[in-house]
């Protein structure tokens, strides 16, 4: 059996891709809209360094409230980040913890690895090379609507 997680792009909007998941769930026959979906969001540079901080974390409270098991970030694209950027991590991870929710740094480069490292953040965040390595080689990833 082949299970899916959704992945959402930047520019997306996170509560519409939500609500579209929770209606195949219940058109699937699912008691709740909690799903067992892993939700993989995208992170750039930009993200994660000033001002766009605070988009980049609302969509990840957004997730992490909602329905999904699992929120993955996937920082490939992501060489460093600023002081407000490595904040936003702590303080996801800690929300996720709160809610019984699997927070997840996927695909990092090199520099980002080093980054998380030298601020210790590696002790405190997990990782993963791939979304596959922690949702199982049998996950298809959707893309939250639309093509990007």
């Amino acid at each position: 059996m082949t299970t899916s997680a959704i992945r959402v792009p930047p520019d997306r909007d996170l509560a519409l891709d939500i609500a579209n998941a929770a209606r195949e769930g219940c058109a699937a026959g699912l008691a709740s809209a909690r799903s067992a979906r892993p939700l993989v969001l995208e992170a750039s540079n930009a993200s994660l360094c000033g001002p766009k901080c605070a988009a980049l974390k609302a969509r990840l409270l957004d997730a992490i409230d909602s329905w999904a098991p699992i929120v993955l970030l996937d920082v490939r694209r992501v060489s460093w980040a600023d002081a407000r950027g490595l904040g936003l991590l702590v303080a996801i991870r800690r929300r996720a913890s709160q809610r019984g929710v699997r927070f997840v740094v996927v695909a990092a480069s090199e520099e980002f690895r080093v980054l998380l490292a030298t601020s210790k953040l590696d002790t405190v965040i997990e990782q993963a090379e791939s979304v596959g390595e922690c949702v199982g080689p049998m996950t298809e990833v959707l893309y939250g609507g639309g093509e990007w």
